[in-house]
């Protein structure tokens, strides 16, 4: 609760970065990537867990709870033993201020570019064109015909809020409908142009630390128990303050 995603900044400034999505072409693009190639790996949820040639990093997840069975994600997740990096008050590396509406795999290619990935490369982002989701499921009994389909028009919409976000990174994509947005894969022949620093505020976000006195919600479904210490922005803190609801320990 004490740190945010602007402590991570810096070590993988124009390093490749591997986001291990779930999509079914993940299974066949893992083969295409050399194994000391990059620098970070990044599972959106825990995808990136189902595959046992890289060594996962950290985790980047959007909900605040796990599918239908609505096990809180925090629970899920630690059973991976990795760094979480979201929006929530419980992240290991927390995501301050962050409006981004896409879902897991699409805020992880976030997340790379913001922690300097040069290039970002995804896999499994298939935006769920087809029957079967996930590269790691087997077919159900019945088959996929009876899976509900995704809302096509969200998928586009947070597909093009992540283009407009990463537009000034390296992102390099395999295969699917994301290669409509960004260019293919072609390691090692490629010739990367200069590393530039994402600009997104987040990158440089700094807070203080604060004591909860009484239990506070930094978003509808997050609450914070009062003897709590949590790193806030001013921003984040300001209305919590003025409720003296938090109390500022030191500068962080």
């Amino acid at each position: 609760m004490l740190k945010l995603l602007s402590d991570l900044v810096g070590p993988f400034n124009g390093r490749p970065i591997l986001v291990i999505g779930g999509g079914p072409s993940t299974a066949i693009n893992l083969k295409h990537i050399p194994a000391d190639y990059p620098a970070c790996v990044i599972s959106a949820n825990g995808h990136g867990f189902k595959q046992d040639k890289f060594k996962v990093d950290f985790i980047v997840n959007v909900d605040f709870t796990y599918a239908s069975t609505r096990t809180p994600m925090q629970e899920y997740l630690a059973q991976f033993g990795k760094p979480t990096i979201n929006r929530w008050s419980w992240a290991d590396y927390r995501i301050p201020e962050w409006t981004f509406n896409g879902d897991s795999g699409l805020t992880a290619i976030a997340v790379a570019v913001m922690l300097g990935g040069h290039p970002v490369v995804p896999l499994g982002m298939d935006r769920y064109t087809g029957p079967k989701r996930y590269f790691w499921e087997p077919e159900p009994e019945k088959g996929w015909d009876r899976r509900k389909a995704p809302n096509i028009d969200n998928v586009r919409e947070h597909t093009r809020q992540c283009v407009h976000f990463c537009h000034a990174a390296q992102v390099r994509m395999f295969d699917g409908p994301m290669r409509a947005y960004w260019p293919v894969f072609n390691h090692p022949v490629e010739e990367l142009p200069a590393w530039q620093p994402c600009r997104a505020a987040q990158c440089t976000l700094e807070g203080k630390v604060y004591m909860v006195q009484q239990s506070i919600f930094l978003h509808p479904t997050d609450r914070v128990e009062g003897g709590t210490q949590i790193r806030l922005t001013d921003k984040e803190a300001h209305p919590h303050l003025r409720q003296k609801k938090v109390t500022l320990l030191e500068v962080a």
